[in-house]
């Protein structure tokens, strides 16, 4: 709750309701539930399953710049991942396919997704957990971000001193 959160294409605004119930300072926009949602800079920017449902390529690039300019600390993007085998299951179509429901979905692999983030944002992409990524705009936070998730890796391990070989 300290700080604060625009989610980015919040649909009709499930997410904001949980977060406005524990006390998250929230404001969403979405192109069509939500167009005249405050769209302001915030810590946070949420882009939660939004690139994998835009058909065109050109506009999912567009949408993600986009939102990357209204974080002042970073942004979290969540997309839904699955490989070939997966894809092949539905109609193609464009980079994507029409799903069961006849929606359009653009499926990722985890190492597709750092890329394309990477290469359309001009920074690194950290992976959080599977299909989410974090891209900072503040270094200092992106830092003590890596620092804590690496002082949680250790934790509580105990390391056994190397022993030096015997010459035999």
């Amino acid at each position: 709750g300290e700080f604060t959160l625009l989610d980015y294409g919040c649909g009709k605004g499930d997410d904001l309701e949980i977060l406005k119930k524990n006390d998250v300072p929230a404001l969403g926009w979405d192109p069509v539930h939500a167009p005249d949602g405050e769209l302001t800079h915030s810590d946070i920017v949420n882009l939660g399953f939004v690139l994998n449902v835009i058909e065109n390529p050109a506009e999912r690039k567009e949408t993600l710049k986009d939102a990357y300019q209204f974080a002042n600390k970073l942004i979290v993007i969540a997309v839904m991942l699955g490989g070939e085998n997966r894809a092949q299951q539905f109609e193609q179509y464009g980079d994507g396919v029409i799903t069961s429901r006849k929606t359009f979905q653009k499926y990722y692999t985890q190492q597709e997704l750092r890329e394309y983030l990477e290469n359309t944002l001009g920074e690194d992409a950290i992976a959080a957990a599977p299909g989410i990524f974090f891209v900072f705009k503040d270094k200092v936070a992106e830092q003590e971000y890596l620092e804590k998730k690496q002082r949680r890796r250790f934790a509580g391990r105990t390391f056994k001193p190397l022993q030096k070989a015997r010459k035999t």
